[in-house]
């Protein structure tokens, strides 16, 4: 229930576009019926909030989400089903602003196969950042834009982010490194993967920025990657 809970409100409070789910009462239902749905379900109701969100914005941004979201929602299913959790909770560390959190988290906990669900997560939140920073004043420019125009102004901004792809490299490289080391017979391996995954996110976005000429916050960077650190450290302490 607060899982969901937490999801719908990050998902209004960076949409919002549809007064109805903006609802509070809404919010409330929504997260009692996931409390008895499998986490699948929680997904599945997430991504039509978004489409509700999306639909009451503009017709094509909401055929274009659903479009991104099915490819997503398909391959999901596809290749790591049972990974819910990470798909859910990748977007709403990035609205918290710790988004190293799940990387580190799942490379703990998780298999390597999480680093496709917390990619997933990122493009769903780049996506929802995107619709809301670019489409949103297209929209409601003076001059009513095109469909042509909307629909390549949509994809331009989704797959030729490079700031996306960077964040998407360094969740998935941290996955993974936080994996193997956490799976190897070192001494202190728990402690060590916590760090170097934290260490390695922070590296990667960084020098990522420098490379691909990306503007990214540092202080939220090294804020992110000690709270992917503390994270780390509560999960080794229960599990």
């Amino acid at each position: 229930f607060l899982l969901a809970l937490a999801v719908f409100r990050g998902i209004n409070s960076n949409l919002g576009y549809l007064k109805m789910l903006d609802s509070m009462y809404v919010v409330l239902i929504l997260s009692l019926i996931c409390a008895i749905l499998p986490l699948n379900g929680m997904v599945f109701l997430a991504m039509l909030v978004i489409i509700g969100h999306c639909f009451a914005l503009h017709m094509v941004i909401a055929g274009l989400a659903a479009l991104v979201l099915l490819v997503l929602w398909f391959l999901y299913l596809r290749f790591v089903p049972k990974d819910a959790p990470a798909l859910l909770l990748t977007p709403l560390a990035f609205w918290l602003h710790v988004p190293s959190a799940v990387p580190v988290a799942y490379g703990l906990a998780g298999t390597p196969l999480s680093a496709f669900s917390a990619a997933c997560g990122v493009v769903v939140y780049y996506m929802c950042d995107m619709i809301h920073g670019k489409m949103e004043p297209l929209l409601h420019a003076a001059e009513a834009p095109e469909i042509t125009a909307v629909v390549q102004e949509f994809f331009n901004g989704l797959f030729r982010n490079e700031e996306m792809l960077l964040v998407l490299i360094a969740c998935a490289l941290t996955v993974l490194l936080v994996n193997a080391i956490r799976h190897s017979s070192a001494d202190y391996a728990w402690q060590i993967s916590i760090v170097a995954g934290s260490v390695a996110y922070a590296v990667i976005m960084i020098a990522g920025s420098l490379a691909l000429d990306v503007q990214i916050a540092l202080p939220m960077v090294l804020i992110g990657a000690a709270a992917g650190c503390l994270v780390g450290f509560v999960l080794e302490f229960f599990l």
